[in-house]
């Protein structure tokens, strides 16, 4: 049985070398050219024996090195500068960090990254430049099937070079008349956690030369993102297990305060004016409880409830106005709601996102109009960018706030919704009186209703 030559791959028609040529590799080599050559060079399973490409493609390791330092800026990340900046800044640095590598050092104006969620093998977008979303209700999952080159990529670990979208059944539409694509996976540890997707309006604009610079931004780009999301988490964390300590350690003492004064107040003949002070005290330490037990809550309490609704009144700007709340958090939904209603607005509060979108449909099918929207960032269906940009896809002015508890984000959704005029921001437990400023500020009306 003779033994099968060794196969070679010339995906580029500008190095097919003449008739003579050509017969003289195919005496040696099983050779492959134009589209069947750039097909199994996308999609083939066992690498090819060679691959003839121009000279100008011969990865160039000085090339190389030089963008794995420039990359290393994204690596420029510390527990210092975590807690100098809330979630929306951190993000906004590391995309810019990242468009600056791509932009000034690669060339490429268009491309995106989605990092992996294993809950759901959701390939969920983080960074955006010159390519545009997908639909709402649209999501492109780790599968090698039916979700694009992104999809196949995440779900086999291999780089894809797409040099013409129109013949490729796999691509799915990014970058507006698109010709060519390139994708290479977000690799950690040697396990998938996303994948980096560059697109052109050329066709034939990628080369493998190419593939290996992109793969050499992505290393950084995969670290950059894990060590962000690990020190913001680790804040996160913390944060909140700062809280349930300080709210055990000081209630005992609150207690013994509280039980000292009433033991004083019956065991003494006092008149009507130090028994009214005693009252007071005890009253002032119920407040500081109450206000402990709020913030050991975190993300589920509204801090200066009580006195806020007690202040306020209806305010003639806000009333009538109409606030859709979103938030799975039935306490969150409910005290927002309440907040709202006092100073005037009419409030649709909805527990997710697929409610929040059906009830946008009830109220544009009625004339009304929306006013305000106010969502919390992580619901259990769709994520708070995906609110905002139905939102605005129907009421393209309407002023939409967004809520993250302690500044997590786990599917970046207001540094993409903030560079599409996000209004405002609310970091949980945030309190009850900057809601209401918060609101009057996104309605245009003037002053807090208080």
């Amino acid at each position: 049985m003779s033994k099968r030559p060794p196969r070679l791959l010339i995906p580029r028609d500008e190095v097919v070398p003449d008739a003579e040529g050509l017969a003289l590799l195919r005496s040696h080599f099983d050779v492959v050219t134009g589209d069947e050559a750039r097909s199994l060079l996308r999609g083939i399973d066992t690498p090819p024996d060679a691959v003839l490409t121009p000279a100008a493609d011969a990865p160039d390791a000085v090339e190389l090195d030089q963008i794995d330092a420039a990359s290393q800026a994204m690596l420029a990340i510390t527990p210092e500068s975590i807690e100098k900046t809330n979630s929306v800044e951190r993000l906004k640095w590391l995309e810019g960090t990242v468009t600056a590598v791509v932009r000034d050092r690669l060339g490429w104006e268009h491309f995106e990254v989605r990092l992996l969620n294993r809950k759901t093998s959701q390939l969920e977008l983080v960074i955006a430049v010159g390519l545009r979303p997908l639909p709402v209700g649209e999501s492109i999952f780790a599968k090698p099937e039916g979700n694009g080159i992104s999809g196949y990529v995440a779900t086999t670990g291999q780089p894809y070079l797409c040099p013409d979208v129109r013949a490729d059944p796999r691509y799915r539409l990014g970058l507006e008349n698109a010709g060519s694509s390139l994708t290479v996976p977000l690799l950690l540890a040697g396990e998938v956690i996303g994948v980096f997707n560059v697109e052109d309006a050329r066709p034939g604009a990628f080369s493998e030369h190419d593939l290996a610079r992109a793969r050499v931004v992505a290393r950084s780009i995969a670290l950059s993102l894990h060590l962000l999301n690990l020190l913001v988490v680790e804040r996160f964390t913390t944060r909140k297990s700062t809280c349930e300590i300080l709210s055990a350690e000081i209630r005992a003492p609150l207690d013994e305060i509280t039980q000292a004064v009433l033991a004083f107040r019956t065991s003494q003949e006092l008149d009507v004016t130090a028994r009214e002070a005693l009252d007071r005290i005890v009253a002032s330490v119920e407040r500081a409880r109450g206000a402990i037990d709020l913030c050991s809550a975190g993300p589920k309490s509204l801090l200066g409830l009580e006195r806020t609704l007690r202040e306020c009144r209806t305010n003639p700007l806000l009333e009538g106005k109409t606030v859709l709340v979103v938030d799975d958090d039935a306490s969150i939904r409910d005290t927002i709601s309440s907040v709202l209603t006092r100073v005037g607005c009419e409030v649709v509060a909805c527990e997710s996102g697929r409610d929040a979108l059906t009830s946008m449909n009830v109220i544009s099918g009625r004339s009304g109009h929306l006013d305000l929207v106010i969502s919390d960032v992580k619901l259990p269906d769709l994520n708070g960018y995906e609110v905002f940009r139905s939102a605005r896809d129907r009421y393209a002015s309407v002023p939409i706030i967004l809520m993250t508890g302690f500044g997590y984000d786990p599917h970046h959704s207001i540094v993409r919704a903030s560079q599409e005029g996000l209004s405002s921001i609310l970091f949980k437990p945030f309190r009850a009186d900057q809601l209401v400023e918060e609101v009057t500020r996104a309605l245009g009306a003037d002053g807090p209703a208080r």
